[in-house]
């Protein structure tokens, strides 16, 4: 775990600087402390899938290939529902009947860059 805190350290500061910059854009120089609180707890999860759980998946963890892809992508949809969740509700409710295609396109496009990823065993 302790490689990965670097990592997670930057995706979390990197993630909350773009996510105060989409909520401002939202919501204009009206920010409260719960916008900030958002962007934080929002930006926390993009970095433990970013920078921890996608390392590990893809170089510590004992799966074969479409473990990894299947494993990567209902991650990454999951994350991605979370976030916009958090962020903009109302999103969310309009985005949820479109998840399975979603998750059919993530196992696809994850599939194609798990034939690029550099195999360590």
């Amino acid at each position: 775990m302790k490689k990965y805190q670097t990592a997670f350290a930057k995706a979390v500061l990197g993630s909350c600087g773009w996510l105060m910059g989409i909520l401002v854009l939202i919501e204009g120089k009206n920010l409260s402390f719960t916008h900030v609180a958002i962007a934080a707890a929002s930006s926390a999860v993009i970095a433990t899938v970013f920078a921890v759980l996608y390392p590990w998946i893809w170089n510590d963890a004992k799966l074969n290939r479409f473990g990894k892809v299947a494993a990567s992508a209902i991650i990454n949809i999951t994350t991605g529902c979370i976030v916009i969740g958090l962020v903009i509700p109302a999103m969310l409710t309009m985005i949820l009947p479109w998840a399975p295609g979603m998750l059919v396109l993530s196992l696809g496009l994850h599939f194609v860059a798990s034939c690029f990823v550099r195999e360590t065993v």
